[in-house]
C-alpha cells in the first residue's frame, strides 16, 4: 500500500490523520510519514489498513 493510497483511504473514511492514528494504534506523525512514503507500514499495521480498506468497500458496495 503505497502512501498516496493509504491517504486515499483515509480521505475517504472522512477521517483525520490523528483519528487514522487512532484507530491502527500509531501517532499521527507516523500517518503523515506513511503518506509521504517516508516510511513503510510495519506488516502488522499493513494487515490493518486492509481490513480497514475491505470493511470500507463492503459498506460502499451494499
Amino acid at each position: 500500500m503505497t502512501g498516496e493510497q493509504i491517504k486515499e483511504l483515509r480521505k475517504s473514511l472522512g477521517y483525520t490523520q490523528a483519528r487514522l492514528a487512532e484507530e491502527v494504534g500509531l501517532t499521527p506523525n507516523t500517518i503523515a510519514r506513511y503518506e509521504r512514503d517516508e516510511l513503510k507500514p510495519s506488516p502488522p499495521v499493513l494487515k490493518l489498513l486492509k481490513l480497514i480498506e475491505l470493511s470500507t468497500a463492503g459498506r460502499k458496495a451494499a
